[in-house]
């Protein structure tokens, strides 16, 4: 009689009297698990602008704001009133940490350390382009403190402030290189004739599910993976749109077709890959240490409170709580920024008409993405779930990083 059975499962339809309930625990975690990427997303994109806002903030506020704060610095001088807020005095040192960096920058020759790389081996190209990822964690993790204590070292009148301006300002130069080293790195492997170089740029950013999935991941821990992809993300964007401009400028601004689908294919291939191991880390991330597709949404609510309802006294403008969340340090993207349009300028001839529509476009970005994300961070925002949740996220991380300096 069990042979019998054992047979009918094996050759009937045994199945059929034991059917999977569609609220079954496997169906929610495959619902759950494709369902991730689509809350991840919503985040990304709400950092994104985040980071966008911000780095645009680097051309069009702060020299507005460094200029009144030098009109109203010597107006106090001549005048003799009494002075106005020390905070003003960090936008004249970050505006001047910005553009002794630009010139620093400036002095580099792009085009000998772009054959100087391109003339490396494969595996030593892998290696390069590793060591310049790591560098910018590292230059990443120390910036906003530096640059927080030297706004806290001016507004109080504190000491060391010469100090704190130079490690700043070799903070800035230093990650700026980096960043730009990788940039010409990036450039190399689109370039190449072969799709080698590009299988190993691609293949590296595969490289982050060995290190992050298969591993108890805490909820604080996944805030700030989060945090990291956003920044990430967003420097790549950024440089892709260097990349084009600068292969477009070297052309003359005028290619044939099929080489600049061939560019654009590259940058999208890279762009792709990245959106897929993002997807594919926070999929198998949530997989393994059964989290919700909420956590994500709560992740944004934490990064819209921060947004809508800062501290009181809390640092504004490239420094708010936001940026300091995501581990975004606009100075040495923008330094970089900055390099690349100088670097094109002798091949373009534009007019001062021409200037001024380019800076009034800039302009107008600028405001249209700061209104976007005052929206989105309303639509986002859910002021008691956001406070549960940065207790929740922010506590133990906050305990964790005390253990660790006690």
């Amino acid at each position: 009689r069990k042979m019998w059975a054992y047979a009918r499962r094996e050759f009937g339809d045994g199945d059929a009297e034991h059917a999977v309930p569609a609220d079954s625990k496997e169906a929610v975690r495959v619902f759950r698990f494709l369902h991730i990427p689509v809350q991840l997303e919503k985040t990304i994109a709400f950092g994104f602008l985040v980071c966008l806002n911000s780095f645009l903030y680097a051309f069009t506020v702060l020299p507005f704001r460094t200029a009144q704060a030098v009109i109203l610095f010597i107006w106090n001088l001549l005048t003799r009133l009494q002075p106005g807020p020390r905070s003003r005095l960090f936008e004249i040192a970050q505006a001047l940490i910005l553009v002794l960096s630009c010139y620093a920058i400036s002095l580099q020759d792009l085009s000998y350390i772009y054959h100087e790389i391109r003339g490396q081996s494969v595996i030593k190209l892998y290696v390069i382009y590793n060591v310049l990822e790591i560098f910018d964690k590292l230059c990443t993790a120390f910036g906003l403190d530096i640059l927080m204590v030297l706004k806290q070292g001016i507004v109080a009148r504190g000491g060391h402030v010469m100090l704190y301006f130079f490690t700043a300002l070799a903070y800035v130069i230093v990650h700026a290189l980096v960043l730009m080293y990788q940039l010409i790195t990036l450039s190399v492997a689109i370039n190449s004739h072969g799709s080698v170089l590009l299988t190993v740029v691609i293949s590296n950013q595969f490289m982050e599910l060995k290190s992050s999935v298969l591993k108890r991941t805490e909820l604080p821990l996944l805030f700030q993976v989060t945090c990291s992809d956003i920044r990430e993300r967003f420097q790549l964007f950024v440089m892709l749109i260097l990349l084009w401009a600068r292969n477009m400028a070297a052309v003359g601004w005028t290619c044939i077709a099929d080489q600049c689908a061939d560019l654009v294919w590259k940058l999208v291939l890279m762009w792709l890959s990245e959106i897929s191991v993002d997807y594919i880390k926070h999929s198998f991330i949530a997989r393994f240490n059964l989290y919700e597709d909420s956590s994500y949404r709560l992740f944004a609510h934490v990064l819209s409170g921060s947004v809508l309802r800062p501290e009181p006294g809390c640092a504004t403008g490239l420094l708010q709580p936001t940026l300091q969340r995501l581990g975004f340090s606009v100075l040495p993207l923008a330094c970089v920024t900055i390099g690349v349009i100088m670097s094109m300028l002798p091949g373009l001839s534009l007019s001062y008409f021409t200037i001024i529509i380019i800076v009034a476009a800039v302009f107008f970005v600028k405001f249209a993405v700061g209104m976007a994300l005052y929206v989105a961070a309303n639509a986002l925002d859910s002021p008691s779930a956001a406070a549960t949740e940065l207790a929740n996220i922010q506590g133990p991380l906050d305990q964790t990083l005390r253990k660790r300096r006690d």
